[in-house]
């Protein structure tokens, strides 16, 4: 009789366990990659893995340096991202985004497995000079390595630490809530 109600304890306790842990693994994850470029600056993506098992492109967050025409250099940091589901990864696992906002230019290219990433990156914009004469800054062709983050992922947040001009988090839940933090350099 013991050995039956022990049996039946540890049955139950399995079956609980089992069906308290699908739901939570069935639902959409964010996972966060980060690298750096061939800049040796930070580069950071993140990928949604949906409900129905497709991985989605959502964002990323990078720094880099772009050389003008009248070869001054600018430094930058940016994040980018998108919602919805837009941005699929073809095969799961590849990645083609190439778009034009008015006057800027970005083209992301590679490969992003489920521990590590890598690929091609450039972003192009238009300005003026101080003598307002019109002119193209680039970063180039430059290449990206990054790794998943468990630290980083399911959260949707990414942090992108400067020391241009200060640094903003922007920190979205699983729920879609959001919120931002802006800090001025030290």
């Amino acid at each position: 009789m013991r050995k039956r109600t022990a049996l039946a304890v540890v049955v139950l306790a399995v079956i609980l366990s089992v069906s308290m842990a699908v739901p939570a693994a069935a639902g959409p994850r964010t996972r966060v990659y980060k690298g750096e470029t061939s800049q040796v600056k930070p580069f950071s993506v993140r990928v949604l893995k949906a409900d129905d098992g497709q991985r989605y492109f959502k964002g990323f967050s990078v720094e880099i340096e772009m050389t003008c025409e009248d070869t001054t250099t600018q430094e930058w940091w940016m994040s980018w991202g998108w919602g919805g589901k837009q941005n699929q990864l073809r095969d799961g696992v590849f990645l083609d985004l190439d778009e034009v906002f008015g006057s800027e230019a970005l083209h992301i290219h590679g490969r992003i497995g489920h521990h590590r990433g890598s690929g091609t990156f450039k972003f192009t914009f238009a300005v003026l000079t101080p003598e307002e004469l019109a002119q193209t800054c680039t970063t180039g062709d430059l290449t990206w390595q990054v790794e998943y983050d468990h630290t980083a992922s399911g959260t949707g947040s990414l942090t992108l630490d400067s020391s241009l001009d200060g640094m903003m988090k922007v920190h979205v839940t699983p729920s879609g809530k959001a919120a931002t933090q802006v800090s001025s350099p030290a």
